[in-house]
């Protein structure tokens, strides 16, 4: 449980102390409590919380962080790669404003991308626009948008695209 609070030795040392003590007086009071309850499970039972509490909740390392660090980092891809395929629509086309219909990027990707352009969107790099009343919605990448996803591209391996 000290493990996934502190990074160094020492501090570990203490605080898996600090546990041990809490575990142990905790589990004596709770065996006190009531006639017939054994201390040493009890003093079990109570470093076991501390244990799941620690593996669930500790900063950088608990499975809530690790989860919540995953969906960042999805949310990132699929926003640089929703910026990029749109870049190189308005290019296929030789239109930098070509407005992307939403439908057919859900189709692409595999996946609804309502949150991902709302959020480009309120970033100021895509903005919806009006194409075709009788079609879904259209996109189309902002100046800035067009910047990003050119510098995207250039980051990548192999260097600058054409």
């Amino acid at each position: 449980a000290a493990r996934q609070w502190v990074h160094r030795l020492a501090p570990m040392l203490l605080l898996s102390a600090l546990f041990a003590a809490v575990a142990g007086v905790s589990g004596a009071l709770l065996s006190s409590l009531q006639r017939g309850l054994s201390t040493g499970p009890l003093i079990v039972l109570s470093i076991s919380v501390i244990a799941v509490v620690s593996i669930l909740f500790a900063p950088a390392r608990g499975v809530l962080w690790e989860a919540m660090a995953r969906a960042r980092q999805s949310q990132l891809l699929r926003s640089r790669q929703l910026l990029t395929t749109m870049l190189r629509l308005a290019d296929e086309h030789d239109d930098p404003d070509y407005p992307a219909e939403q439908g057919m990027l859900n189709t692409y990707f595999g996946v609804r991308t309502n949150s991902v352009l709302r959020r480009l969107q309120q970033s100021g790099l895509v903005d919806s626009v009006r194409h075709m009343p009788k079609e879904g919605d259209h996109w189309r990448l902002t100046r800035a948008g067009r910047r990003a996803a050119q510098s995207i591209l250039d980051s990548l391996p192999g260097g600058r695209r054409k």
